[in-house]
């Protein structure tokens, strides 16, 4: 919405314009529709003939232009009903507002007969019929434009609610519909604050030009008030407060004052897009936790079978996790902690025998271990999991340098969350007691990560690990 009129206007505009005709028609009258300027914004071809110069006084310059400019001042300022009036070149005309969202958007000006100095008889008829039927087509012409503007509020809570329903939690939700809001919903600008289980008022999000008048709005409305208006540096806000399974969070938005969009109805609609929208992120974050219980349960299961490496898969989804976010969104940190629980779920029908075995492996049992990410992979994609995540498994013992396994990939080759993995899966293992080795500490760990870098490691992930680690 950059300054000025917002970006409906032009939507109402040929809406209206599109009708404008078949009205004249109706009505038998000539009508102009100017702005609060007196510029012609819909024009006529039924000029009265003494009114030929009406049509180059609305292009500019001459006593009649002046005079629509005073009248359309005059009647968009002052919201007057209609109104008879006599122009400069003594054609009678009436002139009523146009009303959009609490404005005069527009005057619809009809014009008359010529009348005479002094006027002849039946002038009060004549100007009664007209200012009637300038009054009822503005009517006309208004509720067209408030049809137009109330579909459009509805298609941009559209445009909004499918930006923000991509899956994500609640938090993450409130983020990405405040940024639809302003990115593709057109608002100056959005916020959104809720109210914590300890009863403390949090921001989630606030974004745009208007942010801080939309977040004070935001904050207004937690006290229960609908909607709270403010405004503030040419923007109109509004607050509604929405609640989402005891929950209550606040959300503002800032439109232009001097748009046709009512701040009050886009926060009304919006609210109820933005609680739909929440209400999907609750449910998918309780599906998320019953998912992640599940995976969890699986994990301990195949662990309880070894005590050395029990606790090993949770510490190293955790290291993914830490390390795929200082990656800045290069790859989805919960698909990382996924395939971390589960990266090692292939060696559920290891005997335990192999599991446990002190000494070398002999070329069977070599061959059955690192089988294991591929038989991890195969029952995970019955699960119906992402892809992402089975490729993690798959490839997590992948080698930088090409020589791992399964699929000798190498560099760039191996996904991002396999590559992840695999640092924080040998760094566990180095610093865990093994049945063949005792627990290397932290420095000695790191040190032959940075020996592997290059080799078995992506030697930039092991420099960021070493800086999460608090090694560099």
């Amino acid at each position: 919405m950059p300054g000025g009129l917002d970006v409906w206007e032009d939507e109402v505009l040929r809406v209206v314009e599109a009708v404008h005709r078949g009205l004249e028609e109706a009505v038998g009258v000539p009508l102009l529709l100017v702005d609060r300027q007196g510029n012609e914004v819909v024009g006529t071809d039924r000029l009265p003939e003494p009114c030929r110069l009406l049509r180059s006084c609305t292009a500019g310059g001459g006593g009649c232009r002046e005079f629509l400019e005073g009248l359309s001042s005059y009647v968009a300022g002052s919201f007057r009903e209609a109104a008879a009036y006599r122009c400069p070149a003594g054609v009678l005309c009436a002139a009523c507002a146009v009303e959009v969202s609490g404005r005069a958007l527009w005057v619809l000006v009809g014009l008359g007969d010529r009348i005479g100095m002094p006027a002849g008889g039946g002038l009060a008829v004549r100007a009664g019929r007209l200012v009637r039927a300038v009054r009822a087509v503005a009517g006309v012409a208004g509720a067209v434009a408030r049809l137009v503007l109330s579909s459009a509020v509805l298609r941009q809570a559209a445009v909004v609610s499918v930006s923000a329903d991509a899956g994500l939690g609640v938090e993450a939700t409130c983020r990405r519909f405040v940024e639809a809001l302003v990115n593709e919903g057109g608002a100056t600008g959005a916020a959104v604050v809720k109210v914590s289980n300890g009863g403390r008022l949090v921001e989630v999000a606030a974004k745009g030009g208007s942010g801080r008048l939309a977040l004070r709005v935001a904050r207004a409305s937690l006290d229960g008030r609908e909607p709270v208006l403010a405004e503030e540096g040419g923007c109109r806000g509004a607050g509604v407060l929405v609640r989402v399974r005891g929950r209550r969070f606040g959300l503002g938005v800032a439109v232009p004052a001097d748009g046709v969009v009512e701040a009050a109805r886009t926060a009304f609609s919006l609210g109820k897009v933005f609680e739909l929208a929440v209400a999907n992120a609750v449910l998918h974050e309780s599906a998320r936790s019953a998912h992640e219980g599940t995976v969890r349960a699986l994990v301990a299961a195949v662990e309880a079978r070894d005590v050395y490496t029990r606790g090993h898969s949770l510490r190293v989804a955790s290291l993914a996790r830490k390390l795929a976010g200082r990656l800045q969104g290069n790859v989805d940190s919960k698909d990382v902690y996924l395939a971390g629980l589960l990266h090692d779920v292939g060696k559920i029908g290891w005997p335990e025998w192999v599991l446990s075995k002190p000494g070398q492996l002999s070329p069977e049992e070599r061959e059955m271990v690192q089988g294991h990410p591929v038989v991890g992979a195969a029952i995970l994609k019955r699960g119906g999991l992402r892809r992402a995540v089975l490729r993690a498994v798959r490839h997590h013992h992948e080698n930088w340098d090409g020589s791992g396994y399964p699929d000798g990939l190498r560099g760039r080759e191996i996904p991002m969350a396999a590559r992840l993995i695999r640092v924080a899966d040998a760094y566990d293992a180095m610093c865990s007691e093994r049945p063949y080795r005792p627990a290397l500490a932290r420095e000695a760990a790191l040190l032959e990560l940075r020996k592997g870098a290059g080799r078995e490691f992506d030697p930039a992930l092991v420099a960021v690990f070493e800086r999460v680690m608090g090694g560099g």
